[in-house]
């Protein structure tokens, strides 16, 4: 019965070791890189923006990776400083439907797409979805007006 109960202590510290390295593992895989008021930019916030860079912007895919990292980074910051002034400005910020439509199709366009289910496939493809897509061209139209 004590060797019984000795193997489930060490099956139980291996679980507990096995849990605790994978946790901080992840921790260490995450991290905040600046600050933008009171939001945080991470180095996955990062990582999503180049997705999203490359993706509408072939050309970036030749350009080294230290200085996509500054790009993204500096976008992700100018994104977050317009986003809070135009909260500033607006309630409730929205586009017409129609209005965002047609920035979209004109995007799809210009990559060659032929409808907007295949520019969905694509966006997937460097993991967004057509929502986040929206949300920062909605930011920049309104920024523009």
């Amino acid at each position: 019965m004590i060797k019984k109960t000795k193997n489930n202590l060490i099956i139980i510290n291996i679980i507990i070791i096995f849990f605790f390295n994978n946790i901080l593992k992840a921790a260490s895989e995450f991290y905040i890189v600046t600050r933008v008021d009171n939001e945080i930019i991470t180095n996955i916030d990062i990582m999503n923006e180049i997705n999203y860079l490359v993706a509408l912007n072939n050309e970036l895919k030749n350009i080294d990776q230290k200085s996509l990292l500054n790009i993204a980074k500096n976008s992700l910051v100018k994104e977050k400083i317009k986003k809070n002034e135009i909260n500033k400005y607006f309630t409730s910020p929205d586009l017409q439907h129609t209005m965002m439509d047609q920035v979209i199709e004109n995007f799809y366009k210009k990559l060659n797409f032929n409808n907007k289910r295949e520019f969905e496939d694509y966006l997937t493809s460097y993991n967004l979805k057509l929502n986040d897509v929206k949300k920062k061209i909605q930011i920049e139209l309104l920024w523009n007006q």
